[in-house]
């Protein structure tokens, strides 16, 4: 949670990115995503591999599993702007200090440029 709180702190004043909306009172997150115009994703992501930070897209819309291909399906767009949006930065309940200032600065770094 403290992680959590941290990363939001640190992303509130990029307009460019959404941080997840809530204060981690009453959860215990597992993953922290970011959002992000799917525009700049890709660039974003690759960045901070170059950081040596790793990345990840843990989520995919139900209505995209092939259990549920052929299941009956309204307008799907809001769910699928997101999926093209999210990705997940580096989160762990015991992170060193060093690895959180790592991650903070090279998504800051980015949109420095």
């Amino acid at each position: 949670r403290n992680v959590c709180k941290r990363y939001n702190n640190a992303f509130k004043d990029i307009k460019a990115l959404r941080v997840p909306e809530t204060d981690f009172k009453d959860i215990s997150p597992f993953l922290y995503y970011l959002r992000v115009d799917k525009k700049i994703r890709t660039n974003l992501r690759e960045h901070l591999q170059k950081l040596g930070i790793d990345t990840g897209i843990h989520w995919t819309p139900g209505h995209q599993f092939t259990l549920f291909k052929k299941c009956r399906k309204g307008d799907m767009s809001v769910t699928n702007k997101v999926y093209d949006e999210i990705f997940d930065i580096p989160l762990h309940s015991f992170m060193r200090e060093t690895d959180v200032k790592r991650v903070i600065s090279g998504v800051r770094s980015f949109f420095k440029k």
